[in-house]
């Protein structure tokens, strides 16, 4: 499998192709901002997107971005959009995208990784903590989530 970060509109052409196929408000979103080219303006400017595939298929994407859904102004640097194909699912490689996701950041210097997701109980497995519940967003119920990643 490949790691590779969006570059723009035309050298990753196939990859927003595939945006418009996936069924999750999530990928529309995304389709949305790096089509338009407005990725970095909506999610902060040292945001990136990434996207895995496996010869020629797409496994899934997800990005490094310095705001999320809900704006959280005293929290930075999350992992969002985290979405693996269904025909890759059941194969753990939710918990292999947010170690490539954490490694990244790592070599970005930041010592914690953080999530806004609503759904509750999914991220424990993987170091994360609850840290606040959120009522302002989209959904009726948000968590963010954290991970000490490295000690300061």
């Amino acid at each position: 499998m490949d790691l590779t970060e969006f570059q723009d509109k035309e050298t990753d052409k196939a990859f927003l192709d595939y945006l418009q196929t996936v069924d999750w408000e999530g990928a529309e979103m995304l389709y949305k901002a790096l089509s338009a080219g407005e990725f970095q303006d909506k999610f902060g400017e040292s945001s990136r997107s990434f996207y895995v595939t496996d010869d020629d298929k797409y496994v899934g994407f997800f990005n490094l971005t310095e705001e999320d859904y809900v704006d959280v102004p005293e929290y930075n640097k999350f992992i969002t959009m985290l979405y693996v194909d269904p025909d890759y699912r059941d194969s753990h490689l939710s918990e292999a995208f947010i170690k490539l996701a954490e490694g990244l950041l790592i070599m970005e210097g930041e010592t914690e990784a953080h999530l806004i997701t609503k759904h509750e109980g999914l991220y424990e497995k993987y170091g994360y903590e609850r840290v606040h519940h959120l009522s302002e967003g989209p959904n009726d119920n948000d968590y963010l989530y954290k991970k000490v990643l490295v000690d300061d």
